[in-house]
């Protein structure tokens, strides 16, 4: 099987897209008119909705049949907006959001799929199975981003886990042995400004429900302070630094300067884009108070 495919959104996934749908003989295309399937990921709601809705979007623009699978990190209210509103246009919409395997690790994903024409989603399942490691099927549109979300939440608690123990094996240095540490390998893999649309996007899906999750929120202040000093791009693994000296920090590129003031009392409001530090990266409230120096 092979065809034609448009990806809209962060080219670190669409690289991982190109790449993998071209072993199995699909061709990306730049323009929606001309793709069987368009493919989006966004790391924040407002690039999303504009993607879908804006005049130059894919509701207005794709051809009537056109497949359109949304891979971003959302919410399980808004994947159900889509849905409606490319039924009525004669789109099919896909609910597909990817979720990191190992963020310190190779770049894999698992990924949670729902559509409110099964067999329509059926069409483009194997294109799913090129794109990542394991594909998994919910009933109903909104399922898949709550199933992402919960994974998110589990994810977040095992990567905090792993960066405060490694704080305290750096801590105790006179029992504590050097393999046990996370090692100072920052680049490459899956960066974090990615894992943090995941985990505002968990946050979001919790506020919708008036849910307040500290463990998620403690992830995510330390998420959105990593973005702040200049550690976007980084991998997780990179959050380690905030439990060290400034002078490991600034060795790796880091300012903290640049966090200065932005401490102020948090809401629990997560409006997915209230705060924008470049790059459509939205942040909701401010940091809890939360300081690692």
């Amino acid at each position: 099987m092979s065809g034609s495919y448009a990806f809209m959104g962060h080219e670190a996934i669409g690289s991982h897209v190109e790449e993998r749908l071209a072993k199995i003989g699909w061709t990306r295309v730049e323009d929606v008119a001309d793709a069987e399937v368009a493919f989006t990921y966004f790391i924040s709601t407002s690039l999303l909705e504009d993607a879908y809705f804006d005049d130059g979007g894919l509701v207005k623009n794709a051809v009537p049949g056109t497949v359109l699978v949304d891979l971003s990190p959302s919410t399980p209210s808004f994947a159900r907006e889509i849905s409606a509103v490319a039924t009525v246009n004669d789109l099919v919409f896909v609910e597909a959001p990817l979720a990191v395997l190992d963020p310190f690790g190779q770049v894999e994903f698992r990924c949670f799929v729902a559509c409110e024409e099964p067999d329509r989603a059926d069409d483009v399942l194997a294109l799913l199975d090129a794109i990542a490691v394991s594909v998994e099927q919910r009933d109903a549109v909104g399922a898949a981003q709550l199933a992402r979300a919960t994974n998110t939440i589990r994810m977040a608690a095992n990567i905090v886990g792993a960066v405060e123990s490694d704080a305290l094996v750096r801590s105790v240095r006179e029992v504590a042995s050097a393999e046990t540490e996370i090692d100072d390998e920052f680049a490459g893999g899956f960066p974090i400004e990615l894992l943090l649309a995941e985990v505002v996007a968990a946050m979001t899906t919790a506020d919708d429900v008036d849910l307040i999750l500290p463990q998620l929120e403690a992830a995510m202040h330390l998420l959105e302070l990593m973005v702040v000093i200049g550690g976007a791009d980084m991998n997780p693994k990179a959050l380690s630094l905030l439990y060290r000296e400034e002078a490991a920090s600034a060795a790796h590129g880091l300012d903290w300067t640049r966090a200065e003031g932005l401490y102020a009392e948090h809401d629990h409001g997560y409006d997915h884009d209230a705060y924008d530090y470049g790059d459509g990266i939205g942040f909701p409230g401010g940091f809890g108070g939360y300081s690692a120096n």
